[in-house]
């Protein structure tokens, strides 16, 4: 399985080359809920913190998962991603990518999964779970809803000339 490289907040980010462990992961996490920032982070755990420029520039990975906020990903900072291997890009917060980095995306044929796609099942989570109380079942409406999303979103961009563009 794969591991994440870095996680970064408004301090900045910090960075582990090997991956961050399940257990590294689930400390920054209780950091953050409980102690403050990435920076605090890194120095008592002793990890290699940025706070200038962008992890897009320093950091080699084969999937990308823009989180931050909007924009965050531009043309520059897809291009660069492409350059260095970088397969996959998941939009995690809501349009992440600006529209030159998703024409870059596109161009260099970068698997790309927007924010409508990636943030739908939490919505219709959030939707269901008053009608539901079973785990099991609420699982499988999500699933049956993201297959609707995923083909309307094919079938428009097929409708408009846009075969296979998923955004």
């Amino acid at each position: 399985g794969g591991r994440p490289l870095t996680f970064s907040d408004e301090t900045g980010y910090v960075l582990d080359e090997k991956g961050f462990t399940e257990g590294e992961i689930d400390n920054i996490a209780h950091f953050k809920a409980t102690s403050g920032t990435l920076k605090e982070y890194a120095k008592a755990s002793n990890k290699k913190f940025f706070e200038a420029g962008t992890l897009w520039e320093q950091v080699k990975g084969d999937i990308a998962f823009p989180c931050n906020i909007q924009g965050e990903l531009n043309a520059d900072d897809a291009s660069l991603l492409a350059d260095n291997g970088c397969t996959a890009i998941f939009e995690c917060a809501d349009r992440a990518c600006t529209p030159n980095a998703q024409s870059v995306i596109e161009d260099r044929d970068i698997l790309y999964a927007p924010s409508k796609a990636i943030n739908s099942g939490s919505v219709i989570a959030s939707a269901e779970l008053a009608n539901t109380k079973d785990v099991a079942e609420l699982d499988s409406i999500i699933q049956e809803r993201m297959v609707e999303i995923h083909d309307k979103i094919l079938d428009t961009a097929n409708k408009y000339g846009h075969t296979g563009h998923l955004r």
